[in-house]
């Protein structure tokens, strides 16, 4: 093997990408005495970051100041873009803890390991306010997953070596096939209740007391839409983007995937009505029949 575990000595990581994601990480390592280097293409996203503490660098000098640097990107494209602006060192480990396919995973693992660098997929199953206590399955070289162990468990209260490079992505992809799928349909429900005069609230209340099959984390989102909250955490278009990679993976396998096809098209139709940038609190919103509690309008 090829580590170099220098950045295990000096408490150091670097983080492409300081969005909602990699921001919340670089708090994180920020409050555990870690020295954090971080760059993002958004100088408003920069200017934040270097006020909370993080060393702004530009992308091509990452490695000189780190030996490990994580990648939270919002699409494949941009994080192949950054993997060819960056200029990693000899054993240096890239940690991609971005939501993308197994394939692409595998392709970066195979080209970097050329180049006598780790790349472990390593993405977040959990929600931005939970840095910290997240879950993360990594797949990549398991001793490069052991020279990291430190660095994630900042970030993470549960952290499984899932195998093979891919495996982790794997894990994530079907992990949102199940929580958007399940949002998908209470959508549906937001919107038969609301159509009935049901308050949204006792809706909430009632489902989520009851201890039945119903009770999910997602029902949560019931509740910020009957406060006509929807602040952007996680948006239509991310959303869009993890259902095609399910979809996409799930063809590639031949392996029909009848209900998350039917959840892809929900959030497309909910985008071609102007709600992609919106949280997914919106879907309901691209229905005509929905009434919104502050303006009695749809």
């Amino acid at each position: 093997m090829y580590l170099n575990l220098e950045y295990m000595l000096d408490k150091s990581v670097a983080i492409i990408g300081l969005g909602n994601m990699g921001g919340k990480m670089a708090s994180v390592f920020t409050a555990a005495k870690f020295t954090v280097y971080g760059y993002d293409l958004d100088e408003k996203k920069r200017l934040s970051a270097k006020k909370q503490g993080i060393n702004i660098v530009t992308i091509e000098d990452i490695f000189n100041k780190t030996n490990a640097c994580i990648l939270s990107l919002p699409t494949e494209e941009s994080i192949t873009d950054a993997l060819e602006s960056i200029v990693p060192r000899d054993g240096s480990t890239i940690i991609d803890m971005s939501t993308v396919s197994p394939a692409f995973s595998r392709k970066n693992h195979e080209k970097l390991a050329k180049k006598r660098v780790h790349y472990l997929d390593a993405p977040v199953i959990g929600m931005p306010q939970g840095a910290g206590k997240w879950t993360i399955p990594v797949g990549g070289d398991r001793q490069a997953f052991e020279s990291v162990q430190d660095i994630l468990s900042v970030l993470a209260a549960h952290i499984y070596y899932v195998g093979d490079s891919g495996n982790g992505a794997t894990i994530k992809i079907v992990n949102n096939m199940i929580s958007l799928t399940t949002w998908s349909v209470i959508s549906e429900v937001v919107v038969l209740a609301n159509k009935v005069g049901i308050d949204l609230n006792r809706l909430y209340e009632v489902i989520k007391s009851s201890g039945g099959g119903a009770v999910s984390p997602m029902l949560d989102r019931v509740k910020r839409i009957a406060d006509d909250d929807f602040e952007n955490i996680c948006s239509v278009d991310v959303n869009i983007k993890d259902l095609k990679a399910a979809t996409e993976m799930a063809q590639s396998l031949g392996v029909p995937v009848f209900v998350t096809a039917s959840a892809l098209n929900l959030h497309l139709l909910a985008k071609e009505k102007g709600l992609g940038q919106m949280d997914m609190d919106a879907i309901p919103l691209a229905f005509s029949s929905f009434k919104r509690r502050d303006t009695g309008g749809g």
